[in-house]
């Protein structure tokens, strides 16, 4: 009952619930707090940002989740800060709602994106790239160039991927020269399938080769890519 009184709160959306739903983020039943914290994004009251900030800790995993869908509602830039912190929260469903939330708050948030790539966790650089990416692929573009040479060879192969789905040809020779990592099982791959999505015809020599790589799954991917932009045939000899 106490759950769906708070949800009904949310659907009548006066700004006098805000205080009753606040407590309700302390009940221990789960149902309760993560239908206050939907309530409290659908008022959309500013005033409620601190409370949904803290329920971003919460032990429960959904009131996380929407805790996250709620600040995103509400769109006030002072949840920026506590919203990248979930980007190394353990359950990606929370993680994806975060990142949605902070697309939705706007550009505001590109500065923070670009110092979180400097986070000492691999997994919070990963997915502040993919928040640029969603967000501004112009900035985006070079930040990502430089993940290129990260420590880390999955920040290297999400930086790839979200240049081969921007698509901009300038970032072909940085790619090719990548396309040089040591790490063939991750990163050549990718970089294979980067070139394929944004179709320059420089990249074709580099994937030529690559169709005498010993990885098959190299070489599958650079007779994909060579068919993504309709040169397999006249490049082959079959």
């Amino acid at each position: 009952m106490r759950g769906t009184a708070a949800f009904s709160l949310g659907q009548i959306g006066n700004v006098a619930a805000v205080p009753y739903l606040v407590e309700a983020l302390k009940d221990a039943d789960i149902k309760v707090r993560e239908n206050s914290v939907y309530a409290l994004g659908q008022i959309g009251d500013v005033a409620a940002v601190p409370y949904l900030v803290e329920a971003l800790k919460d032990k429960d995993a959904e009131v996380r989740r929407t805790a996250a869908y709620s600040l995103g509602q509400i769109g006030d830039a002072e949840a920026v800060p506590a919203l990248l912190e979930v980007l190394n929260d353990k359950e990606a469903k929370v993680y994806w709602r975060a990142m949605s939330a902070l697309k939705r708050i706007g550009k505001v948030v590109i500065p923070y994106l670009l110092e979180a790539l400097k986070d000492k966790e691999a997994i919070v650089r990963s997915r502040a790239m993919s928040g640029l990416e969603q967000i501004e692929k112009a900035v985006a573009i070079p930040a990502l160039l430089e993940a290129l040479k990260d420590k880390d060879v999955n920040v290297r192969k999400v930086a790839t991927s979200s240049l081969g789905r921007i698509g901009d040809a300038t970032v072909v020779p940085a790619l090719l020269e990548a396309l040089k990592d040591e790490n063939v099982n991750v990163c050549r791959r990718a970089i294979i399938s980067a070139l394929g999505q944004i179709g320059d015809a420089a990249a074709v020599p580099a994937l030529l080769e690559a169709l005498k790589d010993k990885d098959f799954n190299v070489r599958r991917r650079a007779t994909s890519s060579l068919g993504l932009f309709g040169m397999l045939r006249q490049f082959l000899p079959f």
